[in-house]
């Protein structure tokens, strides 16, 4: 088995607006998952929310992808509970 932990993080999803992409890593964070943001540095410092320059992508550790992707997964499928978390 391989280590994860020193492996790159995992684009989780992308392509994404900034809300949006603030939203999906707010409901990874709150079920104990970090995620984090990329965006073009352009778009992060001049605030263009259009074309390549404001798209975002979401990113995950690479060991916490899997648990990552089946929140989102159930989110997007709106099987998800609030306050299912864990503590």
């Amino acid at each position: 088995m391989s280590d994860d932990r020193h492996a790159p993080p995992v684009r989780l999803a992308g392509d994404l607006g900034r809300a949006e992409a603030e939203v999906l890593r707010g409901l990874l964070e709150a079920q104990g998952v970090p995620a984090f943001l990329s965006q073009e540095a352009v778009g992060s410092v001049v605030a263009v929310d259009v074309g390549a320059f404001g798209q975002v992508d979401l990113l995950v550790p690479a060991e916490r992808a899997e648990e990552a992707r089946t929140i989102l997964d159930a989110y997007q499928g709106r099987e998800f509970e609030a306050g299912s978390g864990a503590t």
